[in-house]
């Protein structure tokens, strides 16, 4: 971790710019992000600016979130982090990549111990330190990729930001995202418990009960039980089990033409939470189970899938970005 890291982009509740907006309502006029002063951080959204006039030039849909999206869903004004989050059109990464690349991106590490290779297209602009992660694919939610992102567009918002318009994730998928553990906090950001508990907190304060049934009924559309048993908890609804990985999901999400069903409990049990802290959830116990089940066939199954699957995320990455230069 950066020396001071935590410090700065962990949450205080008592810092007034995390108050949030009560009785939500999507506003009448867009709300602003304003530009820093610093001119290392104007570098870096003079770049991230660049990235979504690219996204336009290619016709690439994609939704900002995170922290960044926090004050036009009326969940505050938190401080901003280095690295910028979007989920995006799965079919249209490819070609943004490659414009991306033609002007100087590159592959940038992700933090995380998974055996699975990242789900994010993580690049950094290197001259003023830009990060961004594309999330084509969002890890735990095992519904068809493309399902998640039409219904995702559908419900999109739009603020000011970077000098320009941008669409972004609406309030509830943006609270999910926020305590995903592949896509919040734990991501792309210092790690302790205690950033989880304080959003689950707001949350809780601020959701309304229309937004508590668009939520459920998100988590089941989109399969993302298994990811959400936090936020679920944290809003004092009960804990559906996780489901299957459907094919099509298994298949982005590993980056490979074919996932049989070692390949689908492998997803199942390491991209659903154990839940909080010393708890496993009965669910993935019974993935894990299933799969040792399978015996010595998963056994050989399992671990060239993996190297597969990480080999092919890395040359794809590189591939698309070297295919604009």
């Amino acid at each position: 971790m950066v020396p001071g890291a935590a410090q700065q982009g962990s949450i205080d509740p008592r810092d007034r710019r995390w108050a949030p907006g009560a009785g939500f309502r999507p506003p009448e006029r867009l709300v602003e992000r304003p530009m820093s002063d610093d001119p290392r951080e104007r570098a870096r959204h003079e770049a991230f600016r660049r990235l979504l006039d690219l996204a336009d030039e290619t016709g690439a849909r994609l939704l900002l979130t995170g922290f960044l999206v926090f004050p036009a869903n009326g969940l505050g004004d938190p401080p901003l982090r280095p690295a910028l989050n979007a989920v995006i059109d799965h079919d249209a990464c490819a070609p943004l990549l490659a414009a991306l690349g033609a002007e100087g991106w590159r592959p940038t590490r992700v933090r995380g111990r998974s055996l699975l290779p990242p789900a994010a297209a993580a690049i950094e602009e290197p001259v003023s330190g830009a990060q961004v992660n594309l999330f084509p694919v969002i890890p735990g939610f095992f519904a068809d990729p493309r399902v998640v992102f039409e219904d995702a567009w559908r419900r999109r918002h739009r603020m000011l930001v970077f000098g320009r318009e941008a669409a972004i994730t609406d309030r509830v998928l943006t609270m999910m995202l926020a305590v995903h553990d592949s896509a919040g906090p734990r991501a792309n950001a210092p790690r302790p418990e205690s950033e989880t508990r304080a959003l689950l907190d707001r949350f809780h304060s601020v959701i309304t009960n229309d937004e508590l049934e668009l939520l459920a009924a998100s988590v089941h559309r989109y399969r993302a039980e298994g990811v959400m048993r936090r936020l679920f908890g944290g809003l004092g609804l009960p804990i559906p089990p996780s489901r299957m990985p459907t094919r099509r999901y298994a298949i982005a999400r590993l980056f490979v033409d074919h996932v049989g069903l070692a390949g689908r409990l492998l997803l199942l049990s390491l991209e659903s939470s154990p839940g909080y802290p010393g708890e496993v959830a009965a669910d993935v116990v019974a993935a894990r189970r299933r799969l040792a089940q399978r015996g010595f066939a998963a056994a050989a199954e399992v671990p060239a899938l993996l190297v597969r699957a990480r080999r092919a995320r890395r040359a794809r990455l590189r591939a698309l970005l070297a295919a604009g230069r």
